[in-house]
């Protein structure tokens, strides 16, 4: 996965006047600064990106996000290229 890859996770729960500063994205253990934060849409959810450190291999991985001291449940992922063979 190449340089400048980004996470996008929606969460549902976190409060409108939270601030991107107090958000992260934990990946494996390894928290990753929120580089975006959307408004609540119509269903409750935000949308949060991270950037992905560099060289980051494809394959399964567990995230949550923590939000003002608090953490969500974990889920895992998978992470894979946009490229086409």
């Amino acid at each position: 996965i190449g340089a400048d890859a980004c996470l996008s996770v929606w969460v549902g729960g976190i409060a409108e006047g939270t601030r991107q500063e107090e958000i992260s994205v934990r990946l494996d253990g390894t928290d990753l600064p929120a580089t975006f934060l959307s408004g609540v849409d119509d269903k409750g959810w935000r949308q949060i990106n991270a950037l992905l450190p560099p060289k980051m291999e494809v394959g399964e991985y567990f995230v949550s996000v923590l939000a003002g001291g608090v953490e969500s449940k974990s889920t895992g992922i998978q992470l894979a290229t946009n490229e086409h063979a």
